[in-house]
């Protein structure tokens, strides 16, 4: 029996509520899981001497394990054909 993948919601570009089969029940989901006022995650900016951003990223990888760039000089049309393709990867069959 082939159950559906979570990737099979890449296909579904415009998706606005996780399915319910996603979704774990409440008395299953870790406590941990809260929002914290005022935490947000790293935003780093390409455009920052050398030094600097090398500590930078350092440290969000050290603490959040991810961060967001920013002033990386992608164009917009190169991001949306990247999520074309990242959809197309997620629709090929599972093997």
């Amino acid at each position: 029996m082939q159950s559906e993948r979570v990737q099979a919601l890449a296909v579904t570009a415009n998706f606005k509520q996780l399915p319910e089969k996603f979704i774990r029940p409440a008395h299953e989901r870790p406590e941990n899981t809260k929002p914290l006022e005022g935490v947000c995650v790293p935003v780093i900016s390409l455009s920052e001497p050398h030094d600097i951003l090398v500590k930078e990223i350092y440290d969000a990888c050290s603490e959040w394990g991810f961060f967001l760039l920013k002033d990386h000089g992608i164009s917009p049309g190169l991001i949306e054909k990247l999520q074309k393709v990242g959809i197309e990867f997620f629709k090929q069959p599972q093997k």
